[in-house]
């Protein structure tokens, strides 16, 4: 590719182009364009650092530009892809960036980081901060990128399990194939299967905190003070985090750990394995074997689950699940559009705001009509509540168009959950304890 006329020299042979410069930012989308017709669905743009203090640039030295030069050439990925696909969202992967990345579809990840559980346990706080920095979606190399020492395996077990709630989710390092979950033998890739399928039926959830992120500003890895600011345990807590308002992660970055300690703020907490409820403010020790990542529900929780998908367009059956785990009046709005287009911008999405009131005599569920294009919420989905519930219901009572299972039944109870299925909107379930 021809030196364009914009590249600075700053070192003898070496170059850098000025993207402070339109027409450089122009040119170099167009020395990009015919990757677009190869199917290049997002870029990955690795390095940026920024330029050394003595270049001079257009829009101003080194010294100042350093920080935000990589926002330009992800200014100029973001004007082309604008200009050539206005229908479709940029996706932009990288390295380098900072607050005002996210206008642009730029998510960052935190770099060639060593794989150590050391390494491990400063990514929390790593991406709390980029969160509360403007910037709500990040991630990393799972399993670190740098093998500094050998690992059997554990190390990106527990790395993969906290992937699974960061919104970049890639395994990727220096020696690729050890960054493959079968690398490491059968038991390991079960593990990783089964917190991949977690992540998958938990996407109606977290494509709501990428909507929440856009309308409001949230991140969707969330330090407790944001939620619980006057606890003054968690002012300084970077060891978990809130995924969203009603899920506590507290990865385990401790080699050999069998059990982990975890703060839970004010209220009722849930373990989301064993159901078990504590109460906070105040630590816990739970048992977490290496299939175990320490992961606590919000009593008053309302989360919606989709089923398990090899692949985002896999074709399922129209089902939403909401696990429901009582407690006064609770809600969810569940944000849904085409998942592709900007057509979102010119409001064609739905909104459907699920709701839980619950007393000592029992609860009602609610799927209240969806607000918004409601072609995307279809009057005859199934929607099943899983209700955190110990003992079987004495009534329930359903209106609205009911589903069965195959006894015939509309619901039923395994022992620690009931669970209710309604069809279409408006609906409600009624239980009677």
């Amino acid at each position: 590719m021809p030196a364009h006329p914009g590249a600075v020299n700053y070192k003898q042979g070496q170059r850098l182009l000025d993207f402070s410069r339109p027409e450089v930012r122009a040119w170099w989308w167009q020395a990009h364009r015919y990757l677009l017709d190869l199917g290049v669905a997002g870029w990955w743009l690795d390095g940026g650092e920024g330029p050394p203090a003595g270049a001079t640039l257009h829009g101003g030295s080194g010294s100042i530009l350093h920080n935000r030069y990589d926002l330009l050439r992800q200014l100029a990925f973001a004007e082309g892809e604008a200009a050539d696909r206005p229908d479709t969202r940029p996706f932009l992967l990288c390295r380098s960036g900072g607050p005002g990345m996210q206008r642009f579809g730029a998510a960052p990840w935190s770099g060639d980081i060593n794989a150590t559980f050391a390494s491990l346990e400063l990514q929390i706080r790593t991406g709390l901060n980029v969160g509360m920095s403007g910037v709500p979606h990040w991630g990393t190399d799972t399993g670190g990128f740098y093998r500094v020492a050998e690992d059997d395996g554990e190390l990106f077990v527990r790395w993969f399990q906290f992937s699974a709630f960061c919104s970049i989710f890639r395994g990727h390092g220096f020696v690729w194939r050890r960054h493959l979950p079968w690398s490491y033998g059968e038991h390991v890739e079960a593990i990783c299967r089964r917190y991949l399928e977690l992540r998958s039926r938990l996407m109606p959830y977290t494509y709501t905190l990428a909507w929440q992120a856009r309308s409001l500003g949230l991140p969707t890895m969330r330090p407790l003070i944001l939620n619980y600011p006057n606890d003054p345990n968690v002012w300084d807590l970077g060891a978990e985090y809130l995924w969203g308002d009603d899920l506590l992660v507290a990865p385990v970055t401790r080699r050999g750990a069998t059990h982990w300690t975890v703060y839970l703020p004010e209220g009722v907490w849930h373990d989301f394995w064993t159901h078990q409820a504590y109460r906070g403010a105040g630590g816990v020790t739970v048992a977490a074997p290496l299939d175990t990542l320490p992961l606590f529900v919000r009593a008053g929780a309302l989360v919606p689950l989709g089923p398990v998908r090899q692949y985002d367009s896999e074709v399922v059956a129209d089902e939403l699940t909401l696990l429901v785990y009582p407690h006064g009046h609770a809600s969810f709005s569940l944000y849904e559009d085409d998942g592709q287009s900007n057509a979102y911008l010119d409001g064609t999405y739905a909104v459907t705001e699920f709701t839980c009131t619950a007393d000592a005599t029992g609860c009602e569920c609610r799927v209240l009509p969806p607000q918004g294009d409601a072609g995307f919420s279809s009057a005859g989905r199934s929607c099943v509540f899983q209700i955190c519930a110990p003992t079987p219901p004495r009534d329930v009572r359903i209106e609205g168009a009911g589903g069965t299972t195959p006894d015939g039944s509309a619901w039923w109870h395994d022992g620690g959950f009931l669970f209710v299925r309604v069809v279409g909107h408006p609906a409600s379930a009624r239980v009677v304890w």
